[in-house]
């Protein structure tokens, strides 16, 4: 008798938790896409133009051509190479 009541202990608890599991909504992890490293790059650019001009000019051309943006990496090119 113990051990069918511990039994039926066990799934009540196991489809309980399973059903809390699911009504719980997971916090979605954000992927960082390279559009949104483009527009961390822009601001830095606005913020910070001595300090981080040529990294950030680098890292913005290399995330537009990463997005297949190729005018505005070229544009961002001959900037950083005048």
């Amino acid at each position: 008798m113990t051990k069918r009541l511990l039994i039926i202990a066990i799934a009540f608890f196991a489809v309980l938790g399973n059903l809390i599991a699911q009504n719980v909504p997971a916090k979605k992890k954000e992927k960082y896409t390279y559009t949104m490293y483009t527009r961390v790059y822009q601001k830095r650019l606005m913020e910070k133009p001595d300090k981080v001009k040529d990294t950030a000019l680098m890292k913005l051309a290399n995330s537009y051509y990463f997005i297949a943006d190729y005018e505005n990496a070229a544009k961002v090119y001959e900037i950083l190479y005048q």
